[in-house]
């Protein structure tokens, strides 16, 4: 990867400079972050806040702060934790809202799979910046949640309940790749047996009947089980795949997957050309924030 020096500048002046101080600026002084803004950089102060942009704020100034050790940006994770877990939280029923409004007041109740699976990665992401007990508290509560109220029999979840857990009636998809994930950041916080069963069960699942989903992605997560034999199927899996077709964040990373995780050597160089395409309409709303900064991260911590 001649080069790569150039992409990982780019990379992380886009994470510093583009996403992440943009979003300093956007803190409420009533609490959390404003609720939407434009990918022309135009906040909605009063928007409703969902949970997908929440919790990949927490995410995303958490791992900055692991990366950069700057204080401003654990300060901002922080911020943007004490309101998702005010009120996000269902201290009724448990689990997680899907929106509130500027206020914290709920919007949409419905409990989804995958804000609880973002969820459980944000307040993990969370906890390794600042050891922050009740973040692993309310990760793990959460978790817990999620094996009893979403998963059935066998080993397959839902993708939408009720507030108190009951059907829906609405059709949702379950990510396998973000639960996969969840599970696998809060084991390499909390490796508690349960967990740690309930990730083998679901790769297992995920393998078996939807192996469109397997990837180099789900090989990184599933290497925090340590098992050989889980690796080397996801692996196989994972070869037969391929590369993705079109450049996106979620693309690159795994472009960089497939060349660090699965020796596939020309994953690294499209990687840099799915970014020279992608970099120029970088946004700075909530979704593309986690989504890229999430690719930065990982595109600098490959190579250390």
């Amino acid at each position: 990867m001649s080069n790569s020096a150039a992409f990982l500048s780019e990379v992380q002046d886009v994470l510093e400079d583009n996403i992440l101080s943009y979003w300093l600026t956007l803190k409420d002084p009533r609490g959390g972050f404003y609720g939407q803004v434009s990918d022309s950089g135009s906040a909605d102060k009063d928007a409703v806040r969902d949970v997908i942009s929440r919790t990949g704020i927490i995410w995303s100034f958490s791992a900055a702060y692991r990366k950069f050790r700057k204080k401003e940006y654990l300060i901002a994770a922080t911020h943007a934790k004490d309101f998702f877990l005010e009120h996000f939280i269902d201290h009724k029923y448990g689990g997680v809202y899907w929106s509130v409004d500027k206020d914290g007041v709920r919007v949409d109740t419905d409990a989804h799979l995958c804000a609880h699976a973002l969820a459980i990665s944000a307040l993990s992401e969370f906890f390794k910046a600042s050891r922050d007990d009740q973040a692993i508290k309310e990760a793990v509560n959460i978790f817990k949640i999620v094996r009893k109220q979403f998963k059935d029999e066998t080993g397959r979840y839902a993708g939408i309940l009720t507030r108190d857990f009951k059907p829906s009636g609405k059709e949702g998809s379950v990510s396998c790749v973000a639960l996969i994930e969840a599970f696998a950041n809060l084991y390499a916080v909390w490796p508690d047996k349960e967990l740690k069963a309930a990730l083998e069960e679901f790769v297992s699942v995920v393998c078996e009947e939807k192996p469109s989903e397997v990837s180099a992605v789900v090989l990184k997560s599933a290497l925090v089980l340590k098992d050989f034999d889980i690796a080397n199927r996801i692996r196989t899996i994972a070869l037969k795949k391929g590369l993705p077709k079109e450049p996106s964040p979620d693309a690159i990373r795994e472009c960089l997957a497939a060349w660090k995780y699965l020796g596939v050597n020309e994953g690294a160089e499209l990687a840099v050309k799915y970014w020279q395409n992608f970099k120029s309409d970088i946004g700075h709303s909530g979704n593309v924030l986690f989504q890229t900064s999430r690719m930065c991260f990982e595109a600098l911590d490959i190579f250390s």
